[in-house]
């Protein structure tokens, strides 16, 4: 007999069993009525066997020894593929409430989007949240899918077999002309620049116990808002929250860049679209010629360093007027390496990299796309998880 979670596709003739909460704490097995699932006679025994777990406790081990021998060997050694995964703690009565209504309107079929989110989410335990949404609003779209994104408490990228295994759950209650298909999760993140105003007198920190305390502000504003999908980070929220942080705060000034990272395979010709999902502001041309004025422009896009053509401390930069160029530049001085290698559309957001060849990157392995938006307000979309850069 095995178990079933739902009535869908249960005959009178079926070998299954429920589990269900029972009052103590504990579960009990419920069998059918001979309209769903087949009933129990007078004189069946049922024995049924179960492990008892430790939660979500060994969620993430990837180390294992032998305790005893397997089949007379002693000398045991195990190759891990992927860390453990998918404990859950006791499922609380909060929880149960929340999520049974939602279960219940899907009735085993994803049509909507949170169809999807619903059904994965209660039976993957370690999928914190999900985004869907149609094939055709994938770039390049993507007619006849239904794409999936999802972000784990266990992984920080979900491996290929946890990704098929939410495709083959989902796979038999989506429509016969729809086919689910899994992306990983991108970041958009926040670079978060403060001026704090204090009053001395007020408190008994230095200037570095202020710093700690804003940056600590930003932190748990980071933790409480943003790390999800479809989340937009409010700046003058976070103003407010950093005010509230000390009281000898008076005020303070933020402003911020997004970030995108590539990473370009080296020495061989890069291609690719950079897509912030939010408009870009960008500034008035700064030509070769006024370089003594570059300390005072705030492109629209920079980047960070890398080596272009044999030159190091290379970078992109936008020209204002929607062309992508190749600089070096420092406070006085900016030296254009080319002129034209992609374009920049300020109202949408996205960055094109036509195949631009880097020889190194100055620092990692990626190369950081800095995005200055034309709001205060920065919104994730698809497949953006948004998030304030701490580090």
């Amino acid at each position: 007999w095995t178990r079933a979670n739902t009535l869908y596709d249960v005959t009178s003739t079926s070998n299954v069993y429920f589990l269900q909460p029972a009052a103590n704490g504990s579960y009990e097995m419920v069998f059918g009525n001979d309209t769903f699932g087949r009933k129990l006679t007078d004189g069946n025994i049922v024995e049924a066997s179960y492990r008892v777990a430790s939660g979500n406790e060994a969620d993430g081990a990837n180390s294992f020894s032998v305790s005893g021998t397997i089949s007379g060997y002693s000398s045991v050694s195990a190759n891990v593929q992927v860390r453990s995964a998918g404990g859950e703690v006791f499922q609380s009565l909060e929880d149960i409430k929340f999520a049974a209504p939602r279960a219940l309107t899907t009735q085993e079929r994803a049509v909507t989007a949170n169809d999807y989110k619903t059904m994965v989410q209660n039976e993957f335990g370690d999928i914190t949240d999900m985004v869907v949404y149609g094939g055709d609003e994938a770039d390049p779209p993507q007619f006849g899918k239904v794409v999936m994104v999802a972000s784990s408490n266990t992984y920080d990228t979900l491996p290929n077999f946890r990704k098929q295994q939410i495709i083959d759950f989902i796979n038999p209650k989506s429509p016969l002309t729809i086919e689910p298909v899994m992306q990983d999760p991108t970041f958009l993140r926040i670079e978060v620049k403060c001026d704090v105003t204090y009053n001395r007198n007020e408190t008994t920190s230095s200037s570095s116990g202020i710093q700690t305390i804003v940056q600590d502000a930003i932190s748990t504003f980071n933790t409480d808002n943003l790390g999800k999908f479809n989340k937009t980070f409010r700046q003058s929220k976070l103003i407010e929250k950093i005010n509230e942080s000390d009281d000898s705060i008076l005020s303070n000034e933020v402003s911020t860049r997004m970030i995108k990272e590539i990473n370009p395979t080296l020495n061989e010709g890069y291609t690719n679209t950079v897509s912030f999902f939010n408009s870009l502001k960008p500034d008035n041309p700064v030509t070769s010629a006024q370089g003594a004025s570059i300390s005072f422009s705030e492109p629209a896009i920079e980047s960070g360093l890398f080596t272009f053509n044999s030159t190091t401390g290379a970078s992109f930069r936008d020209d204002g007027d929607g062309a992508l160029q190749i600089v070096v530049a420092n406070t006085s001085a900016l030296t254009i390496l080319n002129a034209n290698v992609g374009t920049v559309d300020y109202a949408t957001g996205n960055v094109t990299i036509s195949n631009v060849t880097v020889n190194a990157i100055a620092t990692g392995t990626t190369i950081k796309i800095y995005g200055r938006g034309e709001k205060a307000d920065i919104a994730g979309k698809l497949n953006d998880l948004v998030e304030i850069k701490t580090d």
